[in-house]
C-alpha cells in the first residue's frame, strides 16, 4: 500500500507551505513548468513581433492598391470568408482538444497506481482514504473529470465545425455553379447582367444576396440552395426536389425557410434600388437548386423554383418588359454595391 502511494507520490506534484514545488520523482518541478510557460510565451511574441515588423515595413514603404477603384465580389465570397473564419476555429478548437487530452492522459497516469491497487486488491478504499496523502489523489482525480469534460467539450465542437465546413464548402460550390451558368454567351447577348454576393444590412443585420439578375425581363433575385444527394427517406425520388410555395420538400430533408429568404431579399432590393429603378420593375424571387430536378406543379407561385440549367432558358424567354437606358440606373446602382473589395 506504502509502495503504491509512493509511485503515485512520484507523478503528482505537490506544493509545500513554504510554496517550494516538491516531487520525489520524474514529475513535474517549478523549472520544467517554468521552461515551458516562458516557451509559449516566446514563441507567441517572436509571431506577434514579425507580424508587427511585416506591417510597419508596408507602412515605411507606402504600400498601395495600384488602381484606386475597388472590385466586384466574387460568386460565394461571403462564403469564401466565412469557410476561412470556421477552418481557423477547427484549428484553435483541435489545439485546445490536444490540450485537453494530454492533460487527461497525464492526470490518468498519475492515478493508476491507485487504480491498479485497487483492482488487484493490494488494498481497500478505506485503506486508501485513511492515507495522508489521499487528498492529492483526491484533487487529481477531480482535475480529471474537469479536464474530461472539457475534452468532450471540444469534442463536440469539433464535431458541429466539420459539418459546418462541409456545409458552408458545398453551399460555395452552388453559388460557383449558378455564376458559371450566368456567364453564358446567349444571355449576355440578351441584355442581361449578373452580380453576385450582393451584401446587404438591415437593422444591424448583415448578410449576402447570392446573386442579382438585371436585363429586359427585369430584376431577377436569386436565393441558391445546394443540397447533397442521399438515399431517399420515402418515396419520392433521390434526384428531385418539390415546391409548395412555401416549403423544398428534398428526398432526405426540407427547407421552410428558403422561401421566406426569397421574398425577404427581394424587398430589401426594392428598397435598395428606390427612386433609381423605375416604378413599375419587375423584381423577381428565384431558389436555384443546382443539379436537382423539380417536380413540376400546376399552381404559380409567387417565388420560382429551378436548377441551374433551367435557369439559362428561364432568363432568355422571359417577357422583354424594360429597354437598356430604363435600367441603367439600376445596374450602376447594384455594382456600385458589389464593389467593396480592394485590390
Amino acid at each position: 500500500m506504502q509502495l503504491v502511494l509512493s509511485s503515485l507520490w512520484d507523478y503528482i506534484p505537490v506544493i509545500s507551505l513554504r510554496g517550494e514545488m516538491q516531487s520525489s520523482g520524474p514529475g513535474w518541478n517549478l523549472p520544467t513548468t517554468a521552461g515551458s510557460v516562458g516557451g509559449c510565451l516566446f514563441a507567441l511574441g517572436v509571431s506577434a513581433g514579425v507580424i508587427w515588423l511585416k506591417k510597419r515595413k508596408r507602412e515605411q514603404r507606402h504600400e498601395r492598391p495600384p488602381q484606386e477603384e475597388k472590385i466586384l465580389r466574387p460568386p460565394g465570397y461571403f462564403g469564401i470568408c466565412r469557410l476561412a473564419e470556421l477552418e481557423e476555429d477547427l484549428v484553435d478548437v483541435i489545439f485546445r482538444a490536444m490540450a485537453a487530452g494530454l492533460l487527461l492522459g497525464a492526470t490518468l497516469g498519475g492515478l493508476w497506481p491507485v487504480a491498479a491497487g485497487l483492482v488487484s486488491r493490494d488494498f481497500t478504499m478505506e485503506q486508501f482514504w485513511a492515507t495522508p496523502r489521499s487528498s492529492v489523489a483526491t484533487g487529481a482525480l477531480v482535475s480529471g473529470l474537469l479536464t474530461l469534460l472539457w475534452a468532450i467539450r471540444e469534442f463536440r465542437k469539433i464535431w458541429q465545425l466539420v459539418d459546418d465546413i462541409r456545409n458552408c464548402r458545398f453551399g460555395l460550390r452552388g453559388e460557383q455553379a449558378v455564376a458559371e451558368k450566368l456567364m453564358d454567351r446567349d444571355l449576355t447577348a440578351a441584355g442581361y447582367t449578373a452580380f453576385h454576393d450582393l451584401p446587404a444590412e438591415k437593422g444591424g443585420k448583415k448578410w449576402n444576396v447570392d446573386h442579382v439578375v438585371v436585363g429586359p425581363g427585369g430584376v431577377f433575385v436569386l436565393e441558391t440552395k445546394a443540397r447533397p444527394r442521399r438515399r431517399a427517406r420515402g418515396t419520392q425520388r433521390e434526384h428531385e426536389v418539390r415546391f409548395d410555395g412555401e416549403v423544398l420538400h428534398f428526398p432526405w430533408c426540407y427547407d421552410a425557410k428558403a422561401a421566406k429568404q426569397a421574398r425577404y431579399n427581394v424587398d430589401w432590393v426594392r428598397k435598395y434600388l428606390g427612386v433609381y429603378a423605375p416604378q413599375n420593375l419587375r423584381i423577381q424571387p428565384v431558389i436555384v437548386v443546382p443539379g436537382w430536378f423539380v417536380a413540376p406543379t400546376e399552381k404559380e407561385f409567387d417565388v420560382k423554383v429551378m436548377n441551374a440549367k433551367y435557369l439559362v432558358a428561364y432568363l432568355r424567354n422571359a417577357p422583354k418588359l424594360f429597354k437598356p437606358e430604363e435600367l441603367a440606373m439600376v445596374i450602376q446602382r447594384v455594382d456600385d454595391r458589389c464593389r467593396s473589395l480592394e485590390f
